[in-house]
């Protein structure tokens, strides 16, 4: 549906940043309802078009000095191609 919407709007296909800027966009927005307004980064994990968010806080020295995505996509490599597996 976003590639669609995209091509109407801007007579073109969506770039790698497009959907990550989609993808960014939506985490955040997603995040502002679920928090009444407010950022609260970490309350939820979410799978978007062309990554994942799971946000958590970083610590050192038992001080939170801020937010890290920890999502890693699994890759498989196989005759020559990529095949995301999760």
């Amino acid at each position: 549906m976003f590639r669609q919407k995209f091509h109407k709007t801007y007579f073109s296909e969506p770039t790698k940043f497009a959907y990550l800027g989609f993808d960014q966009f939506f985490y955040l927005g997603k995040m502002l309802i679920a928090n009444e307004n407010q950022l609260k980064l970490g309350s939820f994990s979410w799978l978007g078009l062309s990554t994942a968010f799971n946000i958590q806080p970083v610590w050192k020295n038992n001080e939170m000095v801020g937010y890290e995505n920890y999502y890693v996509n699994l890759l498989k490599f196989t005759d020559e191609r990529i095949i995301k597996e999760n």
